[in-house]
């Protein structure tokens, strides 16, 4: 009997003859496929204007191209489509991936379908569509395809979007679901050393949460949880949900590498890493030759080995590539990642899409930067991307981003200028020349930037910027009105714009304005969140707060602008407030309420991390010295502390009111902290200080500080406490 799906009446369970217009498709398809041949015929009415099952034409897919007479079953690569047709006949084929990404492959390409966003989508009316000669194949050039927008907000992008988009994370199916192996995707060494003996081989020197990787036992434990993890994904499971790549690698945080004395002797921490990695993946070889296993080369482990190459079922995760820093061909990632190529036969790509700033700010990465990288990815032998573009609600253009990259990962040499073109009039509708203008003028003014790993944005913030941003932005709110869905994307793209401006009242006073762009940030910053956010568990249990922590800004830029201290008037300086201060947009671990503070809030010790008492090092939460300097993370070690004190009673201020206190001079680097507290749970990251004044001349760095409580003030009557409410940074 036939095995084919008839268009109209679509089952999951059903199969149903019709005597013209049919989709064939194996009887042991999987979900994925069928939920393809559905699309496929929806689609098609959309556009003809008529069922599948009233027109001539016949469609196989999968394993059913095996019934099409005329045509020859290739053998195809993991992921490869092949689409052919013959008069009235359509093959759509390969594996299970394969066949489904060709399905929406043709409705781009041949029904002139565009997916650009969860809620726009273009189907043209082509009533006179005929099929035409086709005789194609692709393979994706990246077998995994990950673009994340954050752990902690909601996903914008739903399953079923991910999937017309060929992005083979998240989907809604698992068959289609590049899965990581257990217990997760990164960051796996403190998951393998969990409940390990306390004289076990833990890394020396480091955060108790690593091995020591010159230790045999230490190698022989993580094989052997390997395998224990291995196992379990695999039970109960057909093969195709068997997950292929396994994560075993460091923490995150700088230098939590071991250092005992035997680690020592390899020649870098990348070359100890990979031995360690080796000696695992030697382990389980025999047993699971398909198994990757994956580790980074990320941090101190970024710099390639010297001595050690990666085994062939190894493969590094190169986290090189950056807002400010692009991988591309000749630049200091580039060089690195060359390196890398010649110890390992395989490369993986983490790549930042955020400048980790504290603030929401415009910001985008250039549509030509993404296609280079990408091709130089391409052709360097990276296998898999990963874009790490978290915070889609405070930054530009992130649909476009996510629209232009679908396809980049597919096919690094697509036609950029044509898909924006596309998605513009799509998605903008009247307004797409004004918001294709913004989005030119954002570029032009990123290029200027100069190429600086960590480095950050701020320096595209003058006068010009806002007067050019919001002309384009006020006339593509006017064209747009009329069309509620196009005038909220827009209204989107004002977001990081007016929040970037607020920020900066000291400079750009806003006047009598002031009320109307606070007003138009609260209504976007609101919309954006309620309507956009998809998650429905994050929609019960996190929309309210974070509507609520909206309020805080608010009362932020009604307060400003604040009044420059008298020792500081007439100097160049950069002002730094509670927004800024944490690029991990922590703000409410460390936020409390203070009247005393400059802006009614301040930060003190964070509340999701409370201090280890031992009772010999430190045998209270607050007690003298109170140690207060500043660090940097990836300085040699020797220069990491930049600045330490220890202060006693008298060495600071004991009226329990803000104070400002120099601590250092420093050239500020991306990595540059404030630290107060023994526990260093209180930090406050100096990257806002990277541009926008000289970066090559030592800056005085000062904090606007309040010590509290009778641990510090003799007498006191106030909680114990330490509060930083405002950073000044001042050119010499």
């Amino acid at each position: 009997m036939k095995n084919f799906v008839q268009v109209v009446m679509f089952f999951a369970a059903g199969i149903i003859s019709a005597a013209a217009g049919e989709i064939h498709v194996a009887s042991d398809a999987t979900a994925a496929e069928r939920a393809a041949a559905k699309d496929f015929a929806a689609y098609f009415e959309r556009v003809t204007g008529k069922s599948l099952a009233l027109s001539p034409y016949t469609v196989y897919l999968g394993q059913a191209a095996k019934e099409a007479k005329w045509f020859q079953m290739p053998e195809t690569a993991f992921e490869e489509w092949v689409i052919e047709s013959n008069g009235d006949e359509l093959v759509i084929t390969g594996d299970v991936r394969g066949t489904v990404w060709g399905v929406y492959e043709f409705l781009e390409k041949h029904l002139g379908c565009a997916f650009l966003a969860n809620d726009t989508e273009v189907v043209p009316s082509c009533p006179n569509w005929r099929l035409t000669p086709i005789k194609e194949r692709h393979r994706p050039a990246f077998f995994r395809r990950e673009m994340s927008s954050g752990a902690g907000g909601p996903r914008l992008n739903h399953p079923v979007f991910r999937m017309k988009r060929k992005e083979n994370v998240r989907t809604p199916y698992p068959e289609i679901w590049m899965h990581s192996g257990s217990p997760k995707g990164c960051h796996t060494f403190a998951s393998y050393v969990e409940n390990w003996p306390a004289n076990g081989p833990f890394a020396v020197g480091s955060d108790g949460k690593s091995p020591c990787y010159s230790n045999p036992e230490a190698r022989k434990l993580f094989a052997e949880k390997l395998k224990n993890y291995i196992e379990k994904d695999r039970e109960g499971k057909p093969r195709e949900l068997w997950p292929m790549i396994y994560s075993i690698d460091q923490n995150d945080g700088f230098g939590n590498n071991c250092k005992c004395a035997q680690c020592r002797q390899y020649p870098t921490p990348a070359d100890a890493n990979v031995d360690f990695i080796n000696a695992i993946a030697a382990a389980i070889e025999p047993d699971y030759p398909e198994v990757i296993i994956q580790t980074f080369a990320y941090q101190h482990t970024l710099p390639p080995p010297q001595q050690h190459k990666a085994r062939p079922n190894v493969i590094i995760r190169f986290c090189g590539s950056e807002i400010t820093a692009p991988l591309l061909p000749g630049t200091e990632y580039g060089d690195a990642l060359e390196a890398w190529r010649q110890k390992a036969d395989q490369l993986a790509l983490w790549s930042y899409w955020k400048p980790y700033t504290g603030e929401e700010t415009p910001y985008l990465k250039p549509r030509k930067i993404m296609q280079q990288e990408l091709q130089y990815c391409r052709d360097s032998g990276v296998r898999t991307y990963y874009a790490e573009n978290e915070k889609p609600y405070v930054r530009n253009f992130w649909p476009l981003q996510y629209y232009l990259w679908s396809h980049l990962v597919i096919n690094p040499d697509c036609d950029i200028e044509n898909l924006s073109d596309t998605f513009f009039r799509g998605y903008y509708g009247k307004a797409a020349p004004q918001m294709k203008e913004f989005c030119e003028y954002l570029e032009k003014r990123m290029a200027a930037i100069p190429w600086q790993a960590r480095g950050n944005v701020y320096s595209i913030f003058d006068r010009e910027f806002f007067d050019t941003a919001n002309r384009l932005l006020d006339a593509a709110e006017q064209a747009a009105v009329g069309d509620e869905k196009s005038l909220r994307h827009v209204r989107w793209e004002r977001v990081p714009v007016d929040h970037a401006l607020l920020m900066r009242q000291d400079k750009f006073p806003l006047g009598d304005r002031q009320d109307t762009v606070i007003n138009r940030w609260l209504a976007n910053a609101k919309m954006v969140r309620e309507q956009f956010a998809l998650d429905a568990e994050w929609r019960k249990n996190l929309l309210k707060p974070t509507l609520a922590e909206l309020d805080n800004e608010v009362a932020l830029f009604r307060a400003m602008p604040f009044p420059i201290p008298e020792q500081f008037q007439g100097k160049k300086i950069q002002d730094f407030h509670w927004p800024d201060f944490d690029p991990w947009n922590g703000h409410k671990r460390y936020l409390v309420d203070d009247p005393d503070a400059s802006s009614g809030k301040a930060f003190t010790l964070r509340n999701d991390r409370k201090p280890k008492v031992d009772g010999v090092k430190h045998k209270a939460v607050h007690e003298l010295p109170l140690s207060i300097g500043l660090y940097d993370s990836t300085a040699p070690k020797k220069q990491q502390l930049v600045a330490q004190y220890y202060w006693n009673r008298g060495d600071y201020a004991s009226d329990e009111k803000y104070h400002w206190y120099k601590l250092g001079e420093a050239v500020i680097t991306p990595n540059l902290r404030i630290y107060v507290h023994w526990s260093w749970n209180c930090r406050i990251f100096l990257r806002k200080g990277i541009t926008g004044i000289d970066q090559n001349i030592p800056k005085e760095i000062w904090a606007s500080i309040k010590i509290t409580g009778p641990a510090y003030v003799e007498g006191s009557t106030q909680t114990d406490g330490i509060f930083i409410d405002r950073v000044i940074l001042v050119e010499k």
